[in-house]
């Protein structure tokens, strides 16, 4: 939540009562304020409200703004990943460009070293990449696009694999889930629909998969290599792959 006086801007968060406790990975995005705009890490815990961020308003400065990205990661024990090939995220019938990978990291830094991004047409069937069940979702923003005001708004859906490691899709299109919460999912099962929620330059899929660090200092994301008609293989930022089923 954002609280704001005549001389300074804070955000913070905490949970709501029940259900797992989370870790919240934010980036603040000031204009004309002052502080320290640094990426950080917080574990939500219940009971505890954690302050994120405090911006101050320079004195007669009436254009300013303060925009926040939020990547929340569901907290559980600590896991490896098994081994085996993902499926690939979208739909079989055509290639996908990637637009972000691990050879050529734009904003997927420290925490987020192994996320991909992939360019996909609003609208694509988006694919469970292994076996699990659903774990968090949100679906409920409309709000996307290259805009400050969309930080923080991408639509999300999370799946526990049975190895468990978290998959995080990002960028979800609203009201496109095609599961529940606690509902079972098989490897190349329809989970959602492409969309552009959250900062974005164009419609894409994020994906991620992670684990806490045992310490509760953040988590952090694994390579994926992934069934493509090329084998299987790791991506490369703007080469173009085709799923092999």
């Amino acid at each position: 939540r954002e609280m704001r006086s005549s001389q300074c801007v804070e955000f913070w968060a905490e949970k709501k009562p029940g259900g797992a406790n989370l870790g919240l990975l934010f980036t603040p995005h000031p204009h004309n304020m002052i502080g320290h705009a640094e990426t950080g890490f917080v574990l939500l815990e219940e009971g505890r409200a954690r302050r994120l961020v405090q911006f101050e308003i320079p004195e007669g400065e009436g254009n300013w703004a303060l925009n926040m990205d939020v990547i929340p990661q569901l907290w559980t024990a600590p896991a490896e990943p098994d081994g085996a090939p993902y499926v690939f995220p979208l739909h079989p019938n055509r290639g996908y460009k990637v637009a972000q990978a691990p050879d050529r990291p734009r904003d997927h830094v420290g925490m987020l070293e192994y996320a991909v991004d992939i360019e996909a047409t609003a609208g694509t069937p988006v694919r469970a990449m292994k076996d699990g069940f659903v774990v968090g979702m949100r679906m409920d923003s409309r709000s996307g696009g290259p805009r400050p005001n969309a930080r923080g708004k991408a639509n999300y859906i999370w799946i526990q694999h049975l190895d468990g490691t978290i998959a995080t899709y990002r960028h979800l299109l609203r009201d496109s889930a095609k599961v529940e919460f606690g509902e079972p999912v098989v490897a190349g099962q329809e989970i959602a629909l492409s969309g552009a929620t959250g900062y974005v330059e164009g419609p894409m899929l994020h994906v991620h998969v992670s684990s806490p660090l045992l310490d509760g200092s953040g988590f952090e994301t694994f390579p994926m290599t992934f069934q493509t008609t090329d084998g299987d293989v790791q991506l490369e930022t703007f080469e173009i792959y085709r799923p092999s089923f």
